[in-house]
């Protein structure tokens, strides 16, 4: 009688672990976090260990690998690391990466080797000063107000120019390794540090972001030429979906990152 209640017991534990599972609708991969969606267009988990190319494990997009990038520990598994002289990925031109006025999630792991007064890009497309889309870590003031920041640009017009306001405490730090999701839902962006809304100061609504005709960049924006621009750290785990994240969503994935 006790081993069939056992039994008992553990069917059902193994059945509510499934439902549950697929009530979620997303799991892990090679101990990395897929959201098994449709509009999940990109995700590089930086795991191939060497070589100069990265494969999304979930479509076929490449990101190819220029200067002296290596692979080390990451968040999870491995990751690249950056050394903001030469180093800087590219992915050839997509429509998933037209998010127009449509929702939208960017997310990555970041682990900073160093601060100053430059700007570090993470994620970009531009095709010139007049369209572009930004995603980067910038000190704002240049006295080490460091902030997290969205800017975008169609045809020379402001589209989104969105930056968080982190409280002083919860600054990043070198050393550190730190989950960063950007949730655009409507006409709202949200910043999320590992895990965590942070407020947002909105200098330029959301509007339709451009279409851009040129390959997205990963540790750089080329338009500029500076190699102060590059990042200089490690990157691992990014995710590009052109669905707006939900809460439960984002602290999954941020529950990911090995702080």
């Amino acid at each position: 009688m006790i081993k069939k209640l056992i039994l008992i017991l553990s069917f059902l534990f193994i059945a509510d672990m499934g439902h549950t599972a697929d009530h979620e609708n997303y799991g892990r991969s090679n101990q990395n976090i897929s959201f098994q969606n449709s509009n999940l267009c990109s995700q590089w988990d930086f795991e191939e260990g060497s070589g100069i190319s990265s494969y999304s494990t979930y479509t076929s997009h490449v990101a190819t690998f220029t200067g002296t990038v290596a692979s080390m520990s990451g968040s999870v598994g491995k990751c690249w690391d950056f050394d903001e002289t030469t180093t800087y990925g590219t992915v050839p031109d997509n429509a998933d990466w037209n998010f127009g006025a449509g929702n939208f999630t960017v997310a990555c792991d970041l682990y900073l080797d160093i601060l100053d007064a430059n700007s570090k890009e993470i994620i970009t497309q531009a095709s010139d000063t007049s369209n572009y889309t930004i995603f980067q870590f910038v000190d704002i003031t240049g006295t080490g107000d460091y902030e997290f920041d969205f800017e975008a640009k169609s045809a020379g017009a402001d589209v989104g120019y969105i930056s968080t306001n982190i409280p002083t405490a919860n600054k990043p730090k070198i050393n550190h390794w730190y989950s960063c999701v950007w949730v655009r839902n409507g006409s709202t962006l949200k910043f999320y540090l590992n895990g965590v809304s942070q407020p947002m100061f909105v200098t330029t609504a959301l509007g339709t972001l451009a279409d851009i005709a040129s390959p997205l960049y990963i540790g750089w924006i080329q338009i500029y030429k500076s190699s102060l621009l590059r990042w200089n750290g490690k990157i691992d785990r990014v995710r590009i979906s052109k669905e707006a994240w939900t809460e439960g969503q984002v602290q999954f994935y941020s529950r990911g990152c090995h702080q």
